[in-house]
This record gives structure tokens, C-alpha cells and sequence, in this order.
């Protein structure tokens, strides 16, 4: 299968923001919704949800509303699924900002960290207030 190379450019526009990278890695453990990225990164919601637009626009996440909310996961897309998620688990240890943010969204869970939605259930974790 083959891909038109605007789409790989476009990828990179969009990653090349570091809150969006530290939005695709935080995707990357699990589904969260817009309100659980903006206690992680400690964000506006109007700033968190602009974020999330260019990812979508770039086709690096998919949405799912789940009543009011709007829960975005990674996106299965096979360019970018195996070689995008292989990256940032690569990457990780060299960024200690992309490490604190996993921790800090351990904590506000309870250290309850569901696995990758695609190889976990259905659920969609939530951060109480």
C-alpha cells in the first residue's frame, strides 16, 4: 500500500509542536478525553482542544463522544499505527517531560493504568475532580 507523501509531511507538522507530542504520547498508553489532557498537561480547555484539532486534521487521532464528552484515542491508521507507536516508545526514556506527564496521569488515576484501548477493552478512563 502505498501513501501520498503530503500526508507524511503533514504528520510531521502536526508532531512537530511539543504540547501535540506530549498529546500523541499520553494517546498512546490510552483514551483520554479533553478534560483529562488538560489536568496532565495543566492546559486551558480552548488550548488543549486547538491541539487536538490539528492532530485531527493530520489523522493522528479519532474521536468518540461518550455523552457530553469527547474522548480522542490514537488512530489505527496503518502509515503511521505500528511506526508512530514504535517511536515514542523508543523515545521516552530520553524525555523526562513525556515520562512526568505519564506519572501525573498514574496519579490522577490512581495508578490505574489501562492498557492501549485496541488491545484493552472499551473503556474510557476517567480523571475525577
Amino acid at each position: 500500500m502505498l501513501f501520498p507523501l503530503k500526508q507524511l509531511t503533514s504528520l510531521f507538522k502536526a508532531l512537530s509542536e511539543a504540547t501535540r507530542l506530549r498529546i500523541v504520547h499520553l494517546l498512546h498508553a490510552q483514551s483520554l478525553c479533553v478534560r483529562d489532557l488538560q489536568e496532565v498537561l495543566g492546559l486551558s480547555q480552548p488550548l488543549v482542544s486547538r491541539h487536538l484539532a490539528v492532530l485531527r486534521a493530520a489523522n493522528l487521532v479519532h474521536t468518540r463522544r461518550q455523552g457530553a464528552r469527547v474522548c480522542y484515542s490514537l488512530s489505527r491508521a496503518p502509515f503511521l499505527s505500528y511506526p508512530l507507536r514504535q517511536f515514542l516508545s523508543e523515545i521516552v526514556p530520553f524525555f523526562p517531560e513525556l515520562q512526568v506527564d505519564v506519572q501525573k496521569l498514574g496519579e490522577l488515576q490512581g495508578d490505574s493504568m489501562p492498557k492501549n484501548e485496541a488491545e484493552d477493552s472499551d473503556l474510557v478512563p476517567r480523571i475525577t475532580p
